[in-house]
């Protein structure tokens, strides 16, 4: 089931998403339910928008963390960390 967790730092107050499995004091968790992923269409390609005007992952994190930094950095960033740190079938 796709959760979402919130947490406040406690020295900073600065708000972060975090994985469920992330370590912090839970402020908010939210789960989301089938009926919502339907209802907004997840699994409907003809109700996603198109791929020319859809931001991409580093554009998206950008804008949702205020970020300020060129997306180039963020795609070079989530690039690198793929290619470092994805699971591969057999190992490695």
């Amino acid at each position: 089931m796709p959760a979402r967790v919130t947490t406040i730092d406690s020295v900073s107050g600065l708000r972060e998403i975090h994985r469920p499995a992330s370590s912090g004091a839970v402020d908010e968790a939210y789960v989301h339910c089938a009926k919502a992923v339907r209802r907004g269409g997840l699994w409907s390609p003809e109700r996603w928008p198109d791929a020319e005007t859809r931001p991409n992952a580093a554009r998206m994190i950008k804008d949702h963390a205020a970020i300020d930094v060129p997306a180039e950095v963020i795609e070079q960033a989530l690039e690198r960390d793929l290619a470092e740190t994805l699971w591969a079938p057999g190992g490695s």
